[in-house]
Parts: structure tokens; C-alpha cells; sequence
């Protein structure tokens, strides 16, 4: 998803049709696509940005986040800090919440358009 958005956001910002993306509700739509654990990450850099930055969330921002949590979820030596005792047995509960994640993961990934998008200019 994160590579997706970057290249959304890429495209876009040639175009320069940003502002539709940096529109709360698209960005608010986008969001609601993570998983809730993100969502509620999410709130708290938004937070962040309006309170402390003071300024306006932008589509960019979003892009940097699910960036950062794509990469340390997918981080090969800490990306998972299950406990291998828990991980032993079919019956377990680590066993459980590997596999409720991996869905949760696939349905974030089925919910994502499988065309790419293309734009084109105009010559005006």
C-alpha cells in the first residue's frame, strides 16, 4: 500500500491536482482502508501535525506514515517480537494472531485498486 501511494502521490504532484488528494475527506477515506491499530496511530499524528506543527494535514503526510509502518512491520529481524515459546503449537494464541494479521493484511491489500491509474495532459 505504501508504494502505491507514493506513486499516487508522484503522479499527482506532476499533474498538479494535489489539492484533491490533500482534501480531508480523501485523505479521511484512505484511512479508513489501515488496519484499526494504524487508525488509532493515525489520530495521534494528526494531533501531532494540527496542534504542535499547527498547520494542515496533507495527503504527503499520510504517504510518510503508512511508509514508516509498512517498513517497520516488514523489518526482517524485528518486524515480528513474538515470543517463540508462543509460537510453538497449532492451538496457540501467537498462532491466532499471526494469522488474524496476515488476513487483515490481505484484505487491506484486496481492498486497493488493481488498475493503475493514468493521467494524461492535455496539450491546451
Amino acid at each position: 500500500m505504501a508504494l502505491y501511494l507514493i506513486e499516487c502521490q508522484n503522479v499527482m504532484e506532476d499533474l498538479q491536482y494535489m489539492d484533491e488528494l490533500n482534501h480531508p475527506k480523501s485523505i479521511k477515506m484512505l484511512v479508513l482502508k489501515l488496519p484499526y491499530k494504524l487508525r488509532d496511530k493515525w489520530r495521534t499524528v494528526t494531533d501531532h501535525i494540527q496542534e504542535v506543527q499547527d498547520r494542515r494535514v496533507v495527503f504527503g503526510d499520510l504517504v510518510g506514515f503508512v511508509d514508516k509502518h509498512a517498513r517497520i512491520a516488514s523489518n526482517p529481524i524485528y518486524g515480528s517480537l513474538n515470543d517463540e515459546s508462543e509460537e510453538i503449537g497449532e492451538g496457540s494464541q501467537a498462532a491466532d494472531s499471526q494469522t488474524y494479521r496476515r488476513r487483515s493484511e490481505m484484505d487491506v491489500r484486496k481492498s486497493l485498486p488493481h488498475k493503475r491509474i493514468s493521467f494524461s495532459r492535455r496539450e491546451q
